[in-house]
């Protein structure tokens, strides 16, 4: 179960970077939370 899992979470964490690198707003939508609040690499919100 675990393993069935783990695919899961990397197919759509390829997704997700596909959808970023495409800057496909569509795709975004549905992989992202509303509410999640990113953080870069100055500490920026």
């Amino acid at each position: 179960m675990e393993d069935a899992n783990e695919a899961k979470i990397l197919k759509y964490e390829e997704r997700l970077r596909k959808a970023m690198l495409r800057s496909d707003v569509s795709a975004l939508d549905q992989l992202l939370a509303p509410e999640l609040i990113f953080t870069n690499h100055l500490g920026q919100v």
